[in-house]
């Protein structure tokens, strides 16, 4: 058997024993939906037109009660059309250090990131081999759309629970598990002042599984 104050720590929670009573007061202080109940894409979103999605995670509440900097972390999609004024705006205003690629290979290859001077790019893929079953690669060769239509494509994917399998998945491979990993390791070693922007193809999908649990790091003291 696991100990009780091992597992419940390890999800962030704090663990208080009671010796009058004999007993143990375990209470969640990770914020919970409501707490992120209005923040939008509207709500969130910077200066920036040629990212498609891209917002800033400011605002956000931590464990501890601060909230995140304004700016300090950004997501969305690709980079393969930063516009020279969305370039100076990022280093500028936001002071971007790091950016990270989640996408597969062959979506970089199709459509790479445009260079930013200063910011480091970082590679980090998500997608693996362990990534779907062999049940799933056989449903999404069924379901493929003969023209290869990428509407036609997603509906399918999404009626077949395809999208639903796929984040579910992301969760338990390895391969991803390895990848976040590495890439908490970039948002903890990035300066107080810097900003990191991660992103997928379109800043709707594999980025949305990565909100750090660590954004206390961005909380300015006292927020």
């Amino acid at each position: 058997m696991l100990p009780i104050r091992f597992v419940a720590e390890s999800l962030h929670m704090d663990v208080e024993w009671l010796p009058q009573t004999r007993e143990i007061v375990i209470t969640n202080q990770i914020p919970s939906a409501q707490d992120y109940a209005g923040f939008t894409l509207e709500t969130q979103a910077i200066d920036v037109t040629t990212i498609s999605n891209v917002r800033q995670l400011g605002d956000y509440p931590c464990k501890d009660g601060r909230k995140v900097r304004d700016g300090a972390l950004l997501s969305g999609g690709v980079l393969s059309w930063l516009s020279d004024e969305d370039n100076n705006t990022l280093l500028g205003r936001y002071n971007l250090k790091y950016v990270v690629d989640f996408r597969s290979e062959a979506e970089r290859k199709d459509t790479p990131d445009m260079e930013i001077p200063d910011a480091e790019y970082i590679y980090i893929p998500v997608y693996g081999g362990d990534l779907f079953t062999e049940k799933t690669a056989k449903k999404l060769s069924e379901i493929e759309p003969e023209d290869g239509d990428s509407l036609a494509r997603a509906l399918a994917y999404a009626e077949n629970g395809i999208i639903t399998e796929r984040y579910e998945r992301i969760l338990l491979s390895k391969t991803a598990q390895n990848a976040y990993s590495r890439f908490f390791d970039v948002l903890l070693n990035a300066g107080g002042d810097e900003a990191v922007l991660w992103h997928c193809s379109a800043g709707k999908g594999t980025e949305q599984v990565s909100p750090p649990r660590c954004c206390s790091r961005w909380a300015p003291t006292g927020a």
